[in-house]
């Protein structure tokens, strides 16, 4: 069950950042988080927040829809037991740990951007 446990998890991270990633503004596939991101007249997402949220939007919801998808396929395909723990468990252990390493990573992002404005201005 913990070898289970571990490799859903790291999958689910894994998938999760890289499709946060690949998904960000200037990105390849930027154009599939752009329909979730409009806005109507009022204000209003064109999609309910709470769908956009956890399909594409926001790094800590994202664990629940996917990892839920890559549970089933690794399931389906044999490579770990069906087991609930595993599951939720799974889910909310890659949700802190993929936004504990999205905000770190922004944060070091933020940073350099900041040194290498600074190391302009010196010359």
């Amino acid at each position: 069950m913990i070898h289970d446990l571990i490799i859903f998890t790291l999958i689910v991270v894994f998938w999760c950042l890289g499709f946060q990633k690949i998904t960000e503004h200037g990105m390849i596939l930027n154009f599939l988080r752009t329909p979730f991101e409009k806005k109507n007249l009022n204000g209003e997402g064109i999609v309910p927040e709470w769908i956009a949220n956890v399909l594409i939007l926001c790094i800590s919801c994202t664990a629940s829809f996917h990892g839920v998808l890559i549970f089933l396929i690794l399931w389906l395909n044999k490579v770990i037991e069906f087991n609930f723990v595993t599951l939720i468990l799974g889910c909310v252990m890659a949700s802190f740990i993929q936004t504990f390493i999205y905000i770190a990573s922004e944060e070091m992002k933020a940073k350099m951007f900041y040194f290498q404005n600074k190391n302009n201005e010196r010359k």
